[in-house]
Protein backbone atom coordinates (compact mmCIF):
# COMPACT_ATOMS: atom_id res chain seq x y z
CA UNK A 1 0.00 0.00 0.00
CA UNK A 2 1.43 3.97 -0.54
CA UNK A 3 0.07 6.07 2.05
CA UNK A 4 0.59 10.08 1.11
CA UNK A 5 1.73 12.78 3.13
CA UNK A 6 2.09 16.59 1.84
CA UNK A 7 2.78 19.43 4.22
CA UNK A 8 4.84 22.51 4.21
CA UNK A 9 8.90 22.31 4.91
CA UNK A 10 9.23 22.01 8.68
CA UNK A 11 9.83 19.90 11.49
CA UNK A 12 5.88 19.55 11.94
CA UNK A 13 5.56 17.76 8.80
CA UNK A 14 9.00 15.69 9.48
CA UNK A 15 7.42 14.43 12.64
CA UNK A 16 3.87 13.61 10.89
CA UNK A 17 6.07 11.31 8.10
CA UNK A 18 8.17 9.88 10.87
CA UNK A 19 4.58 8.84 13.09
CA UNK A 20 2.94 7.93 9.94
CA UNK A 21 6.12 5.26 9.14
CA UNK A 22 5.86 4.01 12.27
CA UNK A 23 2.29 3.23 12.02
CA UNK A 24 2.70 1.74 9.23
CA UNK A 25 5.63 -0.22 10.67
CA UNK A 26 2.61 -1.75 13.04
CA UNK A 27 0.85 -3.76 9.93
CA UNK A 28 2.10 -6.51 8.08
CA UNK A 29 4.77 -6.60 5.42
CA UNK A 30 8.02 -3.75 5.82
CA UNK A 31 8.09 -0.30 5.11
CA UNK A 32 9.91 2.25 3.03
CA UNK A 33 9.66 5.98 2.77
CA UNK A 34 9.88 7.74 -0.50
CA UNK A 35 9.72 11.33 -1.68
CA UNK A 36 7.89 11.96 -4.57
CA UNK A 37 6.23 15.29 -6.02
CA UNK A 38 4.23 13.46 -8.82
CA UNK A 39 3.29 10.78 -10.35
CA UNK A 40 6.13 10.23 -12.51
CA UNK A 41 8.11 10.55 -9.82
CA UNK A 42 6.24 7.90 -7.25
CA UNK A 43 5.94 5.46 -9.50
CA UNK A 44 10.23 5.61 -10.02
CA UNK A 45 10.13 5.19 -6.54
CA UNK A 46 7.27 2.06 -6.83
CA UNK A 47 9.90 0.77 -8.82
CA UNK A 48 12.57 0.77 -7.22
CA UNK A 49 11.60 -0.12 -3.79
CA UNK A 50 11.45 -3.48 -2.45
CA UNK A 51 9.04 -2.83 0.63
CA UNK A 52 5.41 -4.22 0.78
CA UNK A 53 4.37 -0.60 2.03
CA UNK A 54 5.51 2.87 1.35
CA UNK A 55 5.26 6.01 2.68
CA UNK A 56 5.34 9.02 0.18
CA UNK A 57 6.24 12.59 1.68
CA UNK A 58 6.08 15.47 -0.56
CA UNK A 59 6.96 19.27 0.01
CA UNK A 60 6.10 20.10 -3.08
CA UNK A 61 2.69 17.84 -5.10
CA UNK A 62 1.86 18.92 -8.34
CA UNK A 63 -1.43 19.20 -9.56
CA UNK A 64 -1.33 15.98 -11.47
CA UNK A 65 -0.22 14.05 -8.35
CA UNK A 66 -3.24 16.10 -6.58
CA UNK A 67 -5.97 14.90 -9.46
CA UNK A 68 -4.97 11.83 -9.01
CA UNK A 69 -5.57 11.69 -5.07
CA UNK A 70 -8.82 13.41 -5.89
CA UNK A 71 -10.49 11.23 -8.30
CA UNK A 72 -9.60 7.88 -6.56
CA UNK A 73 -10.78 9.89 -2.82
CA UNK A 74 -7.66 8.33 -1.51
CA UNK A 75 -6.97 9.28 1.97
CA UNK A 76 -3.64 11.51 3.18
CA UNK A 77 -2.30 13.80 5.67
CA UNK A 78 -2.41 17.22 4.95
CA UNK A 79 0.20 19.23 6.96
CA UNK A 80 -0.30 22.96 7.57
CA UNK A 81 2.53 25.10 9.52
CA UNK A 82 2.63 28.86 10.04
CA UNK A 83 4.71 29.83 7.02
CA UNK A 84 6.82 31.94 8.75
CA UNK A 85 8.17 29.10 10.91
CA UNK A 86 8.49 26.95 8.02
CA UNK A 87 10.64 29.75 6.53
CA UNK A 88 12.52 29.85 9.79
CA UNK A 89 13.37 26.24 10.11
CA UNK A 90 14.28 25.67 6.26
CA UNK A 91 16.36 28.53 6.87
CA UNK A 92 18.24 26.65 9.34
CA UNK A 93 18.40 23.12 8.13
CA UNK A 94 19.87 24.04 5.06
CA UNK A 95 21.89 27.29 5.47
CA UNK A 96 19.87 29.16 2.65
CA UNK A 97 19.39 33.24 1.90
CA UNK A 98 16.18 34.70 2.73
CA UNK A 99 15.25 35.71 -0.78
CA UNK A 100 15.99 31.81 -1.85
CA UNK A 101 14.02 30.45 1.58
CA UNK A 102 10.67 32.64 0.66
CA UNK A 103 10.51 31.04 -2.83
CA UNK A 104 10.64 28.33 -1.67
CA UNK A 105 8.18 27.82 0.87
CA UNK A 106 6.25 30.11 -1.09
CA UNK A 107 6.04 27.38 -3.77
CA UNK A 108 4.98 25.04 -1.44
CA UNK A 109 2.26 26.75 0.21
CA UNK A 110 0.88 27.03 -3.25
CA UNK A 111 0.93 23.56 -3.74
CA UNK A 112 -0.12 22.25 -0.52
CA UNK A 113 -3.23 24.63 -0.33
CA UNK A 114 -4.80 22.70 -3.32
CA UNK A 115 -5.04 20.00 -1.20
CA UNK A 116 -6.41 20.71 2.22
CA UNK A 117 -9.71 20.87 1.19
CA UNK A 118 -9.45 17.49 -1.07
CA UNK A 119 -11.97 14.85 0.83
CA UNK A 120 -9.39 12.43 1.82
CA UNK A 121 -7.29 14.85 3.72
CA UNK A 122 -6.71 14.57 7.69
CA UNK A 123 -5.44 18.73 7.65
CA UNK A 124 -3.31 18.99 10.55
CA UNK A 125 -2.52 22.02 11.87
CA UNK A 126 0.67 22.71 13.98
CA UNK A 127 -0.74 25.32 16.30
CA UNK A 128 -3.44 22.71 17.20
CA UNK A 129 -2.53 19.73 16.50
CA UNK A 130 1.36 19.49 17.59
CA UNK A 131 0.32 20.41 20.87
CA UNK A 132 -1.68 17.58 21.59
CA UNK A 133 0.81 14.13 19.86
CA UNK A 134 -1.14 11.84 21.72
CA UNK A 135 -4.63 12.57 20.01
CA UNK A 136 -2.84 13.27 16.61
CA UNK A 137 -1.24 10.21 16.52
CA UNK A 138 -4.55 8.14 17.13
CA UNK A 139 -6.05 10.76 14.71
CA UNK A 140 -3.59 9.64 11.64
CA UNK A 141 -3.96 5.91 13.08
CA UNK A 142 -8.01 6.20 12.92
CA UNK A 143 -7.73 8.31 9.67
CA UNK A 144 -6.22 5.25 7.45
CA UNK A 145 -8.12 2.27 9.22
CA UNK A 146 -5.14 1.77 11.76
CA UNK A 147 -6.01 0.45 15.25
CA UNK A 148 -3.68 1.93 18.05
CA UNK A 149 -3.09 0.36 20.72
CA UNK A 150 -3.01 2.84 23.62
CA UNK A 151 0.34 0.57 25.05
CA UNK A 152 1.55 1.50 21.89
CA UNK A 153 1.96 4.89 22.31
CA UNK A 154 5.09 5.79 23.85
CA UNK A 155 6.93 3.27 22.14
CA UNK A 156 5.70 5.58 18.69
CA UNK A 157 6.70 8.04 20.50
CA UNK A 158 10.41 7.61 21.61
CA UNK A 159 11.22 6.19 18.43
CA UNK A 160 10.61 9.53 16.43
CA UNK A 161 11.93 11.29 19.40
CA UNK A 162 15.27 8.99 18.44
CA UNK A 163 15.28 10.69 15.34
CA UNK A 164 15.56 13.92 17.18
CA UNK A 165 11.53 14.99 15.95
CA UNK A 166 9.02 16.01 18.12
CA UNK A 167 6.04 17.79 18.33
CA UNK A 168 7.03 20.61 19.97
CA UNK A 169 7.09 24.30 18.44
CA UNK A 170 10.28 26.10 19.17
CA UNK A 171 9.49 30.15 18.85
CA UNK A 172 11.25 32.00 15.89
CA UNK A 173 10.56 35.00 18.12
CA UNK A 174 14.33 36.04 18.33
CA UNK A 175 14.80 34.60 14.96
CA UNK A 176 11.98 37.18 13.37
CA UNK A 177 13.40 40.11 15.63
CA UNK A 178 17.02 39.55 14.40
CA UNK A 179 15.22 40.51 10.65
CA UNK A 180 15.80 43.86 9.31
CA UNK A 181 12.45 45.81 8.41
CA UNK A 182 13.17 45.09 4.35
CA UNK A 183 13.49 41.30 5.06
CA UNK A 184 10.10 41.20 7.53
CA UNK A 185 8.44 42.96 4.76
CA UNK A 186 9.83 40.96 1.94
CA UNK A 187 8.47 37.68 3.92
CA UNK A 188 5.19 39.06 5.23
CA UNK A 189 3.77 40.02 1.42
CA UNK A 190 5.41 36.68 0.07
CA UNK A 191 3.62 34.67 2.67
CA UNK A 192 1.22 36.19 5.07
CA UNK A 193 -1.41 35.72 2.37
CA UNK A 194 -0.64 32.19 2.51
CA UNK A 195 -1.32 32.14 6.53
CA UNK A 196 -4.51 33.67 6.02
CA UNK A 197 -5.70 31.18 3.41
CA UNK A 198 -4.69 28.55 5.36
CA UNK A 199 -6.97 30.19 8.49
CA UNK A 200 -9.69 31.27 6.63
CA UNK A 201 -9.75 29.66 2.95
CA UNK A 202 -9.59 33.10 1.26
CA UNK A 203 -6.45 34.07 -0.74
CA UNK A 204 -4.92 38.08 -0.39
CA UNK A 205 -3.09 39.45 -2.18
CA UNK A 206 0.55 38.50 -3.01
CA UNK A 207 3.06 40.89 -2.61
CA UNK A 208 6.64 40.29 -4.79
CA UNK A 209 8.92 42.74 -3.08
CA UNK A 210 11.83 43.36 -5.57
CA UNK A 211 14.03 42.02 -3.19
CA UNK A 212 13.08 38.46 -4.71
CA UNK A 213 13.62 39.88 -8.90
CA UNK A 214 16.82 40.15 -10.46
CA UNK A 215 19.06 42.40 -12.68
CA UNK A 216 18.28 41.12 -16.35
CA UNK A 217 22.21 41.39 -17.38
CA UNK A 218 23.67 40.31 -13.79
CA UNK A 219 22.80 37.55 -11.14
CA UNK A 220 22.21 40.31 -8.77
CA UNK A 221 18.94 41.12 -6.87
CA UNK A 222 17.10 44.17 -7.93
CA UNK A 223 17.73 46.36 -5.73
CA UNK A 224 18.01 50.16 -6.02
CA UNK A 225 17.96 52.02 -8.89
CA UNK A 226 18.87 50.55 -12.32
CA UNK A 227 20.67 52.83 -14.76
CA UNK A 228 19.05 52.54 -18.23
CA UNK A 229 21.81 54.31 -20.05
CA UNK A 230 23.10 51.00 -22.97
CA UNK A 231 21.51 48.34 -24.96
CA UNK A 232 18.21 47.50 -25.27
CA UNK A 233 18.03 44.70 -23.00
CA UNK A 234 16.09 42.36 -20.12
CA UNK A 235 16.03 44.99 -17.20
CA UNK A 236 14.17 42.89 -14.17
CA UNK A 237 13.06 38.97 -14.30
CA UNK A 238 11.77 37.13 -11.61
CA UNK A 239 10.82 35.93 -8.87
CA UNK A 240 10.51 32.24 -10.12
CA UNK A 241 7.57 31.07 -7.47
CA UNK A 242 4.45 28.78 -8.17
CA UNK A 243 1.29 30.18 -7.98
CA UNK A 244 -2.22 28.59 -7.27
CA UNK A 245 -4.05 28.03 -10.37
CA UNK A 246 -6.74 30.69 -11.35
CA UNK A 247 -7.15 33.82 -13.23
CA UNK A 248 -4.97 36.80 -11.98
CA UNK A 249 -3.73 40.31 -12.68
CA UNK A 250 -0.18 41.58 -11.85
CA UNK A 251 0.29 44.88 -10.75
CA UNK A 252 3.74 46.34 -11.68
CA UNK A 253 5.09 49.35 -9.86
CA UNK A 254 7.78 51.08 -10.69
CA UNK A 255 9.34 54.55 -10.97
CA UNK A 256 11.58 56.31 -13.59
CA UNK A 257 13.19 59.28 -13.34
CA UNK A 258 12.74 62.56 -15.51
CA UNK A 259 16.00 61.51 -17.74
CA UNK A 260 13.93 58.72 -18.48
CA UNK A 261 11.12 60.12 -19.96
CA UNK A 262 9.97 58.42 -23.74
CA UNK A 263 11.35 55.18 -22.77
CA UNK A 264 9.85 52.63 -23.95
CA UNK A 265 9.08 49.42 -21.72
CA UNK A 266 8.01 45.95 -22.40
CA UNK A 267 5.99 43.73 -19.68
CA UNK A 268 5.47 39.92 -19.71
CA UNK A 269 4.67 36.97 -17.91
CA UNK A 270 5.89 33.87 -18.41
CA UNK A 271 5.80 30.02 -17.09
CA UNK A 272 9.08 28.27 -16.28
CA UNK A 273 10.87 30.61 -18.54
CA UNK A 274 9.35 29.60 -21.71
CA UNK A 275 5.38 29.67 -22.14
CA UNK A 276 4.39 33.46 -22.41
CA UNK A 277 1.02 33.58 -19.80
CA UNK A 278 0.63 37.32 -20.39
CA UNK A 279 1.53 39.02 -23.53
CA UNK A 280 3.91 41.86 -23.97
CA UNK A 281 2.49 45.50 -22.79
CA UNK A 282 4.21 48.57 -23.87
CA UNK A 283 4.51 51.66 -21.23
CA UNK A 284 6.16 54.78 -22.12
CA UNK A 285 6.06 57.53 -19.70
CA UNK A 286 5.89 60.93 -20.96
CA UNK A 287 7.91 62.38 -17.61
CA UNK A 288 9.00 61.38 -14.39
CA UNK A 289 6.44 59.02 -12.01
CA UNK A 290 5.74 56.50 -9.95
CA UNK A 291 3.61 54.41 -12.54
CA UNK A 292 1.60 50.82 -12.31
CA UNK A 293 1.32 48.18 -15.23
CA UNK A 294 -1.23 45.59 -15.32
CA UNK A 295 -1.01 42.60 -16.53
CA UNK A 296 -4.01 39.88 -16.51
CA UNK A 297 -3.42 36.14 -17.22
CA UNK A 298 -4.88 32.78 -16.15
CA UNK A 299 -2.60 30.00 -14.18
CA UNK A 300 -3.81 26.61 -15.54
CA UNK A 301 -3.99 23.71 -13.21
CA UNK A 302 -1.54 22.23 -15.82
CA UNK A 303 0.68 24.90 -14.65
CA UNK A 304 3.11 23.61 -12.24
CA UNK A 305 5.30 25.89 -13.16
CA UNK A 306 7.61 28.75 -11.66
CA UNK A 307 6.78 32.28 -12.71
CA UNK A 308 8.48 35.05 -14.24
CA UNK A 309 7.40 38.49 -14.40
CA UNK A 310 9.93 40.44 -16.95
CA UNK A 311 11.02 44.24 -18.06
CA UNK A 312 12.85 44.94 -20.88
CA UNK A 313 13.63 49.01 -22.77
CA UNK A 314 12.70 48.22 -26.07
CA UNK A 315 15.79 50.42 -27.48
CA UNK A 316 19.37 51.88 -26.72
CA UNK A 317 19.14 54.63 -23.74
CA UNK A 318 21.45 58.05 -23.05
CA UNK A 319 20.15 58.62 -20.06
CA UNK A 320 17.79 57.89 -17.50
CA UNK A 321 17.02 55.76 -14.59
CA UNK A 322 14.09 53.14 -13.15
CA UNK A 323 13.32 51.67 -9.82
CA UNK A 324 11.06 48.02 -9.11
CA UNK A 325 8.61 48.82 -6.33
CA UNK A 326 7.35 45.28 -6.61
CA UNK A 327 4.43 43.14 -7.81
CA UNK A 328 1.26 42.35 -6.59
CA UNK A 329 -0.65 39.36 -7.64
CA UNK A 330 -4.41 39.42 -7.52
CA UNK A 331 -6.71 36.75 -7.54
CA UNK A 332 -9.91 38.48 -6.39
CA UNK A 333 -11.18 42.26 -7.35
CA UNK A 334 -9.33 44.56 -5.01
CA UNK A 335 -7.02 47.87 -4.93
CA UNK A 336 -3.48 48.52 -5.33
CA UNK A 337 -2.06 52.01 -4.39
CA UNK A 338 0.87 53.22 -6.70
CA UNK A 339 1.53 55.96 -4.36
CA UNK A 340 5.22 55.16 -2.99
CA UNK A 341 7.02 57.72 -1.28
CA UNK A 342 10.33 55.63 -0.84
CA UNK A 343 11.08 55.10 -4.34
CA UNK A 344 9.94 58.44 -5.55
CA UNK A 345 12.79 59.77 -3.42
CA UNK A 346 14.98 57.39 -4.05
CA UNK A 347 14.79 59.28 -8.09
CA UNK A 348 14.61 62.21 -7.32
CA UNK A 349 10.85 62.64 -7.88
CA UNK A 350 7.86 64.40 -5.98
CA UNK A 351 5.04 63.22 -5.18
CA UNK A 352 1.85 65.57 -5.26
Amino acid sequence: MIFFSVGLPGSFAEWCDAILIELVRRMPGSVESVTANSPENLAASVIKARAANIVCSSRYPNNHLRRILADTGSRFLCVIDDPRVALAQSMAAAGKDLPTAIKEVASSCACVMQYSSLSGALRLSADHHAQTPIETIKAIGNHFGMTVADADLPCIIESVRALGLTSEQHPVDAWWDSLGEPGKALIAGTLDAYATYFSTGKLGNLIWRRGLFLLGDTPEPAHGVIELTGRARNLIHGPYILLPPGSCTFHVVFGCSKEAAGVSLLFDVLANSKTQLAPFTRFQPKTGGIFEVILTCTIEESDDQLIEVRIFNERAMFDGRMSLGGVTVIYEHGTQSVRDPALAAELGLDLI
